[in-house]
């Protein structure tokens, strides 16, 4: 305890808590560790830093708490600590858990809605809190509730995933999801996400569009294996659109490298062998003063 006091480097004061929670499990040294995990609260409370303040004054109440329920303590008293606590999310985190446990589920959704208010900056967080009421309204049976929080989740917290996506599905007739889904499509048109809701509902037409559209590599292989037997002309312009880019502002041997392989992924569409003829007979007059991208074309 002397030495969690500031008195040794940070990461050694990481062993030594944890060497002191994980052992001295007696009721002498529990009382002990309970008044202390408590001063390290108070301690942490007063500091300037938000971030400090915030992080390790939370994780000393977690700790309390932990504390407290190893002496068996009384759930109403561990609740009464907790609600004093809330400004810190480590312990909503601990005391949504614990309602959730003993099936507290009114208590737990209003922590967790205030949690989303509360936390609204922390959009990791707000997902996770947003994930367990939609959980908690599905096993509570109010439907009403778990289906907004579905829609919250794949328009706003977890946009565009598709588990989410399909789990919303499944509330809804075939011909009505027609309907329901370009609410989804249309909110989440601007944004790389829609993309994987096209292929599941194999919407190629508009999968290959939001390719199109996008102005790099990554969306173009990741759906490529999809689309390249209905649209094998289409993707091969745009490779040849997107490498054309790439080389103008290239100047590195690992770059050129990278634009080669591309170029032999490019083989296997039709008339892909003639294009990239093409291509390097135009790089060689264009870009004829640039020797590390003349050998690395010359592998090809």
């Amino acid at each position: 305890m002397k030495h969690l006091d500031g008195f040794v480097i940070d990461y050694m004061e990481d062993y030594l808590e944890e060497m002191l929670f994980d052992n001295f499990k007696e009721e002498l040294f529990l009382a002990d560790k309970l008044v202390f995990s408590e001063n390290q609260v108070r301690k942490f409370k007063k500091e300037k830093s938000s971030w400090s303040r915030g992080y390790s004054a939370g994780n000393w109440a977690v700790r309390h708490i932990e504390i407290m329920e190893e002496q068996n303590t009384a759930d109403a008293a561990i609740d009464e600590y907790c609600e004093k606590h809330l400004e810190f999310n480590q312990v909503r985190k601990c005391y949504i858990e614990r309602c959730i446990n003993r099936r507290a589920y009114d208590k737990a959704i209003r922590l967790l809605e205030e949690g989303k208010q509360v936390d609204k900056d922390l959009r990791g967080l707000v997902k996770d809190y947003s994930l367990q009421l939609k959980n908690i309204h599905k096993q509570t049976g109010n439907d009403q509730a778990y289906e907004k929080e579905l829609w919250s989740l794949v328009l706003e917290y977890q946009k565009g995933d598709l588990d989410i996506y399909n789990e919303l599905k499944e509330l809804y007739s075939e011909e009505e999801w027609k309907e329901q889904r370009e609410v989804i499509f249309s909110k989440l048109s601007n944004s790389g996400q829609v993309a994987k809701l096209y292929e599941s509902e194999k919407l190629y037409d508009r999968l290959l569009q939001a390719v199109l559209d996008s102005p790099n590599l990554y969306t173009l292989q990741a759906y490529e294996k999809t689309l390249i037997k209905l649209y094998p002309q289409e993707l091969l312009n745009k490779y040849e659109a997107i490498i054309q880019n790439m080389v103008r502002y290239s100047s590195d041997r690992k770059r050129y490298r990278e634009i080669v392989s591309i170029l032999r992924n490019l083989k296997k569409y039709p008339q892909g062998e003639k294009r990239i003829e093409e291509i390097v007979k135009e790089w060689q007059s264009l870009y004829k003063n640039r020797p590390a991208m003349m050998d690395e074309l010359s592998k090809l």
